[in-house]
Formats: structure tokens, C-alpha cells, sequence
């Protein structure tokens, strides 16, 4: 396991018959809300989250605009019968979810296409998403399916944290239009004209019409665009750090 966090979430994980309690599991501490009484098996706890190390308290910082959403993994799952991309169609409810958790700063870090759920008559979906907030991704390792179960019908998401983890700087560059592949984007610009509706009846359903149209666009003229990897250490051969860094100095304080 690389340096940081290793968190474990349980969906609907097993408990014990009698007490109604989570089992306990010497390497990891538990996370389970204060107050968990269950009378029945019915009101038994559907989720737990395990950690196999405590967060350090410096690590956990408030956004901005007081927002209650920490700097810290924040775990969401979806309701029942709402499928994942790479099982079949993506219901309205999956969408609304990933527009409502993208909109407050939330991407979607689960494997996609990778089942965690499987239903009484063998149809295999993820209901089961793991989102983070987007301060974290760049300290996010991995997120993966895992092959143990802990005794609860739903495989475990295992997500590696590491505070210390920095990512490469990249930057897309677009393409210049004079450079444009014109078939790759007529091609792309059409497949996403395929799904629009033959008639528009309303002002609303125009307007749709419009923004989608434009998105589509947008995106075939972006994906012809490069993304460079930045490199801070590295130097031009040309350039002579020891002469020309304290000229570039002094010409950006006179511009400023």
C-alpha cells in the first residue's frame, strides 16, 4: 500500500444477527453514526466506512463560503436500480445524480464499468459510486472494486488516499483551425446530431436544441487539442539560467 489512506466503504454490510452490530476488525476502525440503535433487522445500518489510519486533524480543512463539505473523502451512494456507465442504459436518476454531485464539486472516482452489485436474477450493475470533492482528486491513488465481499451482497469500493501525492501540471492546447481534421469533426458533430429530436414544438426544446448543439461543437473542436505535460525543471538548452532568470526578474517587476 503507497504512503497515505487506505479507506474501505461497506454497502449494506453484514451484521451480527443477535446485536445487530457491524462486525469489528482489528486492523481497521470503523466509522458508524453515534447514535446507531437498530431494534430490527429492518433498521439495521446500511452503510459503514473503515480506515485503516485516522485522518490527521491538519489535513481536515473547511472550504470556502463555509461550506459543510470538508477536505476530506466524502462518500455518496445512489439509490437503488440506478446503473453506472458500461450496464446498459443510464436511467433519468443517474443523470440527475451526476449533474447534482458534478454541480457541487464532486467527480466520480469508481471504476466505471465495473459491476458491484449483482441482482437476485444475475444481472450484474454498479449501484455502488464512490465521488470525491475536487480538492481531492489530485490526492486520489486508486479506487477499485474489490474481490472480498465482508459478507454483504455488494463488493467493497477501496479507495487509496495519499495527502502527499502530486500530480503532473497539464494544460490542453486547441487546435488551430486552419490545422482542423475536417472529417474527424463533421463525424463527431453528426454522431451527436443523431440523438436530437426531429422537431422542435417549444421555445424551451429550441433552446435545448441550441445549448446542446453548441456543447457538441465545442467538444469536436476540443478534442483535436493536445494535452502537454508541464515541466517546471525543465530549461530550454538555450537558455542560461545564471544570466538571462535575473533579466526576466527585473523585466516582470517593471511591468508590474
Amino acid at each position: 500500500m503507497v504512503e497515505g489512506y487506505d479507506a474501505l466503504l461497506l454497502q449494506e454490510p453484514w451484521v451480527n444477527p443477535i446485536n445487530l452490530q457491524i462486525p469489528g476488525h482489528a486492523a481497521w476502525h470503523a466509522i458508524v453514526p453515534f447514535d446507531y440503535y437498530a431494534q430490527d433487522y429492518a433498521s439495521r445500518i446500511k452503510t459503514c466506512i473503515y480506515l485503516r489510519h485516522t485522518i490527521p486533524t491538519a489535513l481536515i480543512r473547511q472550504l470556502p463560503s463555509r461550506s459543510p463539505l470538508l477536505t476530506a473523502i466524502e462518500l455518496l451512494d445512489s439509490e437503488g436500480g440506478i446503473g453506472s456507465t458500461g450496464f446498459g442504459t443510464i436511467s433519468t436518476d443517474a443523470k440527475t445524480l451526476i449533474h447534482l454531485c458534478g454541480s457541487a464539486g464532486f467527480k466520480l472516482v469508481s471504476p466505471k464499468g465495473t459491476a458491484t452489485f449483482v441482482s437476485l436474477w444475475g444481472q450484474w450493475t454498479a449501484i455502488d459510486l464512490t465521488w470525491v470533492n475536487y480538492p481531492l482528486t489530485t490526492k486520489v491513488v486508486s479506487c477499485r472494486v474489490l474481490l472480498e465481499n465482508f459478507g454483504s451482497d455488494h463488493q467493497a469500493l477501496a479507495t487509496v488516499i495519499n495527502p502527499h501525492l502530486k500530480l503532473p501540471i497539464t494544460y490542453h492546447n486547441t487546435a488551430s483551425l486552419s490545422s482542423l481534421d475536417h472529417f474527424s469533426y463533421t463525424t463527431n458533430v453528426g454522431q451527436a446530431l443523431e440523438e436530437f429530436p426531429t422537431t422542435f414544438k417549444t421555445t424551451a426544446e429550441i433552446d435545448t436544441g441550441v445549448h446542446l448543439l453548441s456543447e457538441a461543437i465545442n467538444k469536436a473542436f476540443l478534442s483535436q487539442g493536445k494535452t502537454i505535460r508541464m515541466n517546471p525543471t525543465r530549461h530550454k538548452s538555450w537558455w542560461d539560467k545564471d544570466i538571462l532568470d535575473p533579466i526576466l526578474k527585473s523585466w516582470n517587476l517593471a511591468r508590474k
